[in-house]
C-alpha cells in the first residue's frame, strides 16, 4: 500500500508470506490514515524490515488485531519509521504484538533504539568516566550497548572493515539462507544492510554547558569491535576522546556534562553521563595529533619532561632526552647512575666526590641516597627511617661520610609492646598498693 489517504482493512488473515525486503505480511508507505481491525498477520518473513507489517510515513490504527510468529532482521512484528503508531498496541489485550523475532533489534515492534547503556566500572557508583587521551597510555575503556523500544539489547553486527562480506554475522547469513538467495541477492541486501547501520557508528559527543552554542564532537565509524567478554558491548575509539581532550583545553575546565548521542535515519537518542577529562600532568606532554586533536603523550623510555604541559601557551613543550649521568629517565622521573645525586624536580646531575658509594637510587623510596643516606649529595645520615614493613631504623655517623645503622634499637612494634606491657605492670603494682592501703586501714579500725 503507497500513497492512500484513507483505508480500513478488517476481518483479514495475511499469513505465511515471505520473500519482501520490508514487510512480509503488509507493507505501507505514505499512507495518511490506515486502520486494521479484526486482521490476523501470522508467520510471515520479511528479508529486512518489518516480519509482519513495514510501515514509513503512516499513520496506522490496530483494532483487535493478532500479530505474531513473524521474522525479520530488524522489527519481527512491525518496524515503523516517521510513523505513528496506536499508542495503545501493548495495553490493549485485543491487540496481541507477541512471539515475533527479530536477529538484531525489535522483535516485536520498533523504530529505532531508543537508548545507549554505559557500562560503568564494576562497583562504581557514581557513575562518572574518567577519562585520558593519550596513544602511548592505557586509554579509558568507554563501554557500552544500544537498547531497543523493548528494552532489550540492539545485537549490532560486528563491523570489521567497509567490505560487505566482513560486515555480514553469523546470525544474518543463517537467516539469509533460509530465503534462498543468490550471491548477488545477498551482496545488495548487505549493502542494504550495511548503509542503514552506518548510522549507529556515526558517533557525536557535546556539551550542553557550552554558552555560546553546543560543542559538538563528530566520529564517523567510532565504535570498536565487540568487546572480548561480552559480544554484543562496543567501545568507542581513541579519536572521541582526543576530541574531547581538546574541547577541554580550549575551555579550560575538567569537569563537563557530555552527552553521548547517535543519529540514525533523522532521529537522535542521548545518553548523558559525567565525563571528566583529567588534565595532563607533570611526565606528559600536549601532542598535537592532527586538525584540532589533542593528547596528553606521556614521555616514554629515556625521555623526561619536568615542565607544566599548560606553561607554554602554544603547546610546544617537548619530551627531552636523559641528562648526562642518568642511568634512565621515563615521564617526569630521572634516575641517576651510582655515585650521581639528583635533586627532585630538577633535571641537572651532580658528582658524589664524597659518597659515590652512598648515592645509589633507591627506587622503594624515590630517593637519591641509599638507605640511612639523606640531603645534597647524600653527604648526611637520616637519623630514622621507616621500612615496608613499618619498622624504624635508626643511623648514626661513623665518620665525616659515612652511616651506620644502630642495631640497638627497638622496631616500633616492640616499642609499642613494651610500652603496653610497662603500663599494665604499673596499673597492676597501683590496684595492689591501694588494696594493700585500705586492708591496713580496716585493721587498725579493729
Amino acid at each position: 500500500m503507497q500513497e492512500i489517504e484513507n483505508a480500513i482493512i478488517s476481518n483479514s488473515k495475511i499469513n505465511y508470506n515471505q520473500g519482501s525486503n520490508f514487510g512480509g505480511g503488509i507493507q505501507m508507505i505514505k499512507c495518511s490514515k490506515v486502520i486494521l481491525q479484526d486482521v490476523e498477520i501470522i508467520g510471515n518473513k520479511a528479508i529486512l524490515y518489518g516480519g509482519g507489517i513495514y510501515l514509513q510515513d503512516t499513520n496506522l490504527q490496530l483494532i483487535s488485531c493478532k500479530i505474531q510468529f513473524n521474522s525479520a532482521i530488524v522489527g519481527g512484528g512491525i518496524r515503523f519509521l516517521n510513523s505513528i503508531l496506536d499508542a495503545k498496541v501493548n495495553q490493549n489485550d485485543n491487540i496481541q504484538v507477541i512471539n515475533n523475532t527479530a536477529i538484531v533489534y525489535g522483535n516485536n515492534l520498533c523504530s529505532l533504539p531508543t537508548k545507549m547503556k554505559i557500562k560503568y566500572e564494576q562497583n562504581r557508583k557514581d557513575k562518572i568516566l574518567f577519562a585520558i587521551s593519550s596513544s602511548n597510555q592505557q586509554l579509558t575503556k568507554i563501554n557500552f550497548q544500544l537498547i531497543d523500544e523493548e528494552d532489550q539489547i540492539v545485537k549490532l553486527p560486528n563491523r570489521l572493515s567497509t567490505y560487505p562480506e566482513d560486515f555480514n554475522s553469523f546470525e544474518i547469513s543463517n537467516y539469509f539462507n533460509r530465503f534462498q538467495l543468490s550471491l548477488e541477492k545477498k551482496k545488495n541486501l548487505i549493502l542494504v544492510l550495511q548503509q542503514d547501520f552506518d548510522e549507529f557508528y556515526q558517533f557525536n559527543l557535546f556539551s550542553d554547558s557550552d554558552t555560546s552554542g553546543q560543542i559538538q564532537i563528530q566520529q564517523k565509524n567510532s565504535f570498536s569491535q565487540y568487546i572480548q567478554t561480552d559480544k554484543y558491548t562496543h567501545q568507542l575509539n581513541k579519536y572521541i576522546l582526543q576530541s574531547g581532550y581538546s574541547n577541554l583545553l580550549s575551555k579550560n575546565s575538567q569537569n563537563q556534562i557530555y552527552k553521548f548521542q547517535i543519529k540514525s535515519q533523522g532521529n537522535l537518542f542521548n545518553v548523558q553521563t559525567q565525563l571528566k577529562f583529567r588534565k595532563c600532568i607533570q611526565g606528559e606532554i600536549i601532542n598535537k595529533v592532527g586538525q584540532d586533536y589533542y593528547e596528553c603523550y606521556l614521555c616514554s623510555i629515556n625521555t623526561y619532561s619536568l615542565a607544566d604541559p599548560y606553561s607554554n601557551n602554544n603547546y610546544k613543550n617537548t619530551c627531552k632526552e636523559c641528562p648526562y649521568g642518568a642511568q634512565s629517565c621515563f615521564g617526569s622521573q630521572i634516575i641517576p647512575q651510582q655515585g650521581y645525586w639528583i635533586q627532585e624536580n630538577y633535571p641537572n646531575i651532580y658528582y658524589c666526590l664524597n659518597t659515590y658509594q652512598s648515592c645509589i637510587y633507591n627506587t622503594a623510596s624515590n630517593s637519591p641516597c641509599s638507605e640511612g643516606y639523606t640531603g645534597p649529595l647524600c653527604e648526611s645520615c637520616s637519623y630514622h627511617q621507616i621500612n615496608s614493613i613499618g619498622e624504624i631504623k635508626y643511623f648514626s655517623k661513623k665518620g665525616k661520610y659515612k652511616c651506620a645503622a644502630c642495631v640497638s634499637k627497638m622496631s616500633q612494634r616492640d616499642e609499642i609492646l613494651i610500652t603496653v606491657f610497662l603500663g599494665l605492670v604499673f596499673l597492676g603494682y597501683l590496684s595492689y598498693q591501694i588494696a594493700s592501703n585500705y586492708r591496713k586501714k580496716e585493721h587498725e579500725i579493729e
